[in-house]
């Protein structure tokens, strides 16, 4: 059967307008908005007050961490961690090759260095094995993500840090919401921080958390860009409390308007993960009767939270065409011809990245301690990518969905 069957016209059976809108803002934050900026209610915060407070509180509250410090950014919030765990210059940071740059490129204004080593094959996170192997007497740092929104294998990172005196920073950018044996991400760190960037399930359009149950973690990264204010009432220690009008001089503090939006999503949050785990969960039980593709790797004890991703993966050689294997390009047309919205993933791993792999960055107050290596192989990185596919994360509309099953279906029957 010829593959032109599938490119589009009259055969395509799948929704044909927009698949995916985000951010979806209810109705009461936009009210919300509104009322602040007619209540002329301050639009700078420089103190733990007013709409700040009550994000933070609610964030502490929700995950079960003493301190929480709001950013302009999660890579902010990512370089106050970086800052407050006070590590000498020159140290390594171990971090996966499968994660956005910003889990590990703010360490690079603080004088450290990357180590890049290899991920499961099945679930994009960080290999335990490949941690291990890379730890050197310059290692103080490791910084995971969990991967699109799935824990990482928290029982056997936890130990390996304590074993080895490392810090563990925890990137929860995409898995804010999730649980690891009934534990939320964001507590096995010392440090953990997460985006509200505008594609985040819990967004305030820019912005950034950063969470911790260490007085002097938080503290320090206080400092690091909320001078005065904030800094002078909530930095308590006597070497450190010198600096509270000064700060490190530098700005992080999270918009106003940004933390309205954040607090008003917040009461929306939990039925956004339960409706992308429902949706989700459906798409994945007809992805594991169909030909040709295969839905993302759930392990057991996790919840997927955010679900920031959903990552299937293609199937070389149970579809053809005129009796010969399609690849996976050749999948991603039929299927875009049946107006499904899927792609490879955008994001590179770290290992393809010019910051990453460069000799000498053209930035001369980094060029002594900026040094990535990466650590053994990375055959897990390649297994991962090797026909990865990419879809949306639906929200709320099941017609969509059953729209989408549909078309792999009939793709398959076909080409089976």
């Amino acid at each position: 059967m010829s593959d032109l069957a599938f490119y589009g016209g009259e055969k395509s059976v799948t929704y044909q307008g927009k698949h995916f809108e985000w951010p979806l803002l209810s109705d009461e934050t936009i009210k919300a908005v509104n009322d602040y900026l007619k209540n002329r209610e301050p639009l700078s915060i420089a103190t733990r007050t007013g709409i700040v407070k009550k994000l933070e509180d609610t964030i502490s509250d929700y995950v079960g961490v003493k301190y929480v410090l709001s950013t302009n950014s999660g890579s902010n919030a990512l370089y106050a961690a970086y800052v407050a765990l006070n590590v000498e210059p020159g140290s390594e940071v171990i971090v996966q090759n499968l994660t956005f740059h910003a889990s590990i490129s703010p360490a690079m204004h603080c004088g450290l260095t990357p180590v890049l080593v290899d991920v499961e094959p099945d679930t994009g996170n960080v290999s335990v094995e490949a941690i291990r192997k890379a730890i050197t007497n310059k290692t103080k740092i490791l910084v995971i993500n969990h991967t699109w929104g799935h824990p990482a294998d928290m029982d056997s990172i936890v130990p390996l840090c304590k074993e080895f005196g490392i810090k563990l920073i925890e990137d929860c950018s995409h898995s804010f919401g999730a649980t690891y044996k009934g534990r939320k991400v964001g507590t096995f760190g010392d440090i953990s921080v997460a985006s509200m960037q505008a594609s985040k399930t819990l967004t305030a359009g820019e912005g950034g958390l950063l969470m911790t149950n260490n007085s002097e973690y938080y503290q320090r990264a206080s400092l690091v860009g909320h001078y005065r204010g904030r800094s002078e009432t909530e930095v308590t220690d006597k070497q450190l409390s010198r600096y509270g009008s000064t700060g490190m001089g530098l700005k992080f503090r999270i918009h106003p308007l940004a933390a309205v939006i954040a607090y008003n999503e917040f009461a929306t949050f939990e039925n956004k993960i339960k409706s992308r785990e429902k949706l989700l969960g459906k798409l994945s039980e007809a992805l594991e009767q169909v030909k040709g593709i295969r839905p993302p790797v759930i392990k057991e004890d996790v919840t997927m939270g955010s679900y920031y991703g959903y990552k299937p993966q293609f199937v070389y050689g149970e579809l053809k065409i005129d009796g010969k294997n399609i690849d996976c390009d050749t999948y991603i047309k039929i299927m875009n011809a049946e107006g499904v919205d899927i792609h490879r993933p955008s994001v590179k791993p770290l290992n393809e990245m010019s910051l990453f792999m460069d000799e000498v960055v053209p930035f001369k107050c980094v060029e002594q301690t900026w040094k990535p290596r990466i650590s053994g192989n990375l055959i897990g990185s390649e297994k991962y990518f090797e026909n990865r596919l990419s879809l949306p994360t639906f929200t709320y509309s099941e017609e969509i969905v059953d729209q989408y099953i549909t078309a792999f279906k009939k793709v398959s029957e076909c080409l089976g």
